[in-house]
């Protein structure tokens, strides 16, 4: 346990006290926006990693969602009173970075107390080009949602689908065929529901082989021939079709 989170400890320690005194224990606290059964796991990490380093007491403090935490972060971080460390976007990450409040991890992933190059290749490629700035790793991952589809086994097989279909079209052609309306018009059944987050748009968009940014020059590329593709794709189910209504989450 203390190869994955010693690493960790100095995410944003360049502005953070020494906790220690002698020989009272390292205090670090961490901030954070998990809950339910996230957050339960979460406590488990750290009692294990407690047990098995006693000379360290880790303070979990939980914000209760992400904009809480952006909030409360930058906000710390403006009167130099920041927490040890942070669950970060790679948003927050820049702009931290950018004001000089960050510290790079190399030196500690590659040190003595760090992680071996089994453990750093267990973390997914592209998960850890996320965290690194000018080519040094700045941040490591910590969690990623993935978004996924469940579906009504029974409403497809009602509307004829033996599996759920495997193209975006088809998916379309589905959705029109599970709409229902009551008498006067109105929607009795939605068809699908989903967020207005642009990790939807996202997703959509790399699924196509798009870019946000050019990887040449840091240029826009989400409004090119596939970004608008999607996004149109996106408001045909709204409001043309009118078969997608909002999801949360």
């Amino acid at each position: 346990m203390r190869h994955w989170l010693l690493p960790l400890l100095f995410t944003i320690s360049i502005l953070a006290p020494d906790c220690r005194s002698g020989s009272e224990k390292v205090k670090v606290k961490f901030w954070h926006a998990m809950g339910g059964e996230a957050q339960k796991t979460l406590k488990l990490m750290v009692e294990e990693f407690e047990r098995e380093n006693p000379d360290i007491k880790i303070e979990l403090v939980g914000m209760g969602n992400y904009d809480a935490l952006a909030q409360k972060l930058l906000g710390a971080v403006a009167v130099q009173n920041p927490p040890t460390i942070a669950q970060m976007y790679e948003n927050w990450t820049t702009q931290l970075y950018a004001a000089g409040q960050l510290e790079f991890l190399e030196d500690y992933i590659l040190g003595p107390d760090g992680m071996d190059s089994s453990e750093i290749a267990d973390i997914y490629p592209g998960l850890l080009e996320n965290n690194r700035w000018d080519g040094k790793i700045l941040t490591l991952p910590f969690n990623k949602s993935v978004p996924v589809y469940y579906y009504n086994v029974e409403l497809l097989r009602q509307a004829g689908y033996d599996s759920f279909p495997r193209t975006w079209s088809e998916f379309r052609q589905m959705c029109r065929k599970l709409l229902r309306r009551n008498p006067d018009g109105t929607i009795a059944t939605w068809a699908t529901a989903n967020g207005t987050d642009i990790w939807i748009f996202g997703s959509m968009l790399f699924q196509r082989g798009g870019r946000f940014l050019s990887h040449e020059d840091g240029e826009p590329e989400f409004n090119s021939p596939l970004g608008v593709e999607v996004l149109s794709f996106q408001l045909d189910l709204i409001f043309r079709d009118s078969v997608q209504t909002t999801a949360t989450g």
